[in-house]
């Protein structure tokens, strides 16, 4: 009865090694590695309660080493999983329940033979490759229409993002705190667009990745309690619980643990503090944004112009995301202010978290 919380961290230092016809070692071919799992338990009626897991059912990591002379020495293999289930539980009378529920796992594997004129990196999205590759054709100019465009289907196909903005959307009493959040949020992004596009600051994808899948779970686990006893002290325990797991396994640099903790408190207290909190989660979506702007243009200076237009895309994209969600959310209050989309939301940010991690 009543809510539950669980955060689980295990560490793991295998060692794994074979001989090849009874004289040449493969080395210790079996990496360290670090799980996590995270679940919440919610009672929504004196019948009927909500679950939401997050976990890495399986996984590998094959490293053997170079120069031994056995026969793989250099190959590598990984092996990388994520599950989200969500249940339901519902009590009917003479102690009997029913359960039900969904869950959702991807896994990716990749290969590395470096053999044969190699490396070859093999992976569930490219399980094929030629030994020569042909040249590929050039990149169009850049241009405003194009980047415009580019910038509308980044945010509207960003499932990180929209996340995000859900729970702005959400926890927005009225349409002019959803605006201070909205701004913050953009003003934010657009600052590190813009500084990491001219290559002024460029912080590790892993970190910046990783961080945007942080705020999205503090955010959603903010809204998920709020109301309770004790919810910002709450909301902060696991924000700092998953920082420590990024710093523990070397993503997350030591600062941003008690940086992301601060962060977790005074949402919606006031509308200022607010939109600045949103504009400091903010800053690291637009990283993220311009890393997405570096694949489109490698080794190139982008301009000003279709900089302006991808930035001013996304803004048009946000808009057209977070004006019909404000709409449908005062429509259905319900829906707003219950713990169904927070709680999706946070098992979304964790999956996303501990992937990035991985």
């Amino acid at each position: 009865s009543g809510n539950y919380m669980e955060f689980s961290l295990g560490s793991f230092q295998p060692s794994v090694s074979g001989v090849f016809m009874g004289a040449t070692s493969s080395g210790d071919m079996a990496g360290d590695y670090v799980t996590y799992s995270f679940a919440y338990k919610r009672a929504l009626s004196d019948q009927l309660d909500m679950a939401v897991i997050v976990d890495q059912p399986i996984g590998a990591d094959v490293s053997y080493p170079t120069g031994t002379g056995y026969p793989f020495t250099g190959a590598t293999a990984e092996v990388k999983s994520t599950a989200i289930t969500g249940l339901l539980r519902y009590r009917f009378p003479s102690n009997f329940s029913a359960y039900g529920g969904l869950r959702l796992q991807s896994t990716d594997a990749s290969l590395n033979l470096p053999s044969g004129g190699g490396p070859y990196a093999l992976s569930a999205g490219q399980p094929r490759m030629p030994l020569a590759e042909t040249a590929a054709a050039p990149a169009p100019p850049p241009s405003l229409p194009r980047y415009l465009g580019l910038g509308v289907e980044h945010i509207l196909s960003g499932w990180d993002h929209l996340a995000f903005l859900l729970i702005l959307v959400l926890g927005a009493s009225t349409l002019a705190q959803l605006a201070w959040r909205v701004t913050g949020f953009t003003l934010g992004h657009s600052l590190t667009l813009v500084l990491a596009t001219l290559g002024a600051v460029r912080p590790p994808a892993a970190l910046i990745e990783a961080f945007i899948a942080l705020t999205i779970a503090c955010t959603a686990a903010e809204r998920l309690l709020a109301g309770q006893p004790h919810a910002a002290t709450q909301a902060a325990l696991l924000t700092a619980v998953l920082a420590l797991a990024g710093c523990l396994a070397g993503v997350l640099p030591w600062l941003l643990l008690p940086a992301a903790v601060l962060l977790s408190f005074g949402g919606g207290a006031d509308a200022r503090l607010d939109s600045l909190r949103s504009a400091l989660f903010g800053l690291f979506h637009g990283f993220g944004f311009a890393g997405l702007l570096a694949t489109l243009s490698p080794g190139q200076n982008l301009p000003a112009l279709p900089l302006f237009g991808f930035n001013l895309g996304v803004e048009l994209g946000q808009l057209l995301f977070v004006l019909p969600v404000y709409w449908l959310a005062r429509r259905w209050p319900r829906w707003r202010d219950g713990p169904v989309l927070p709680a999706a939301v946070l098992a979304l940010g964790c999956s996303w978290y501990f992937a990035r991690l991985a």
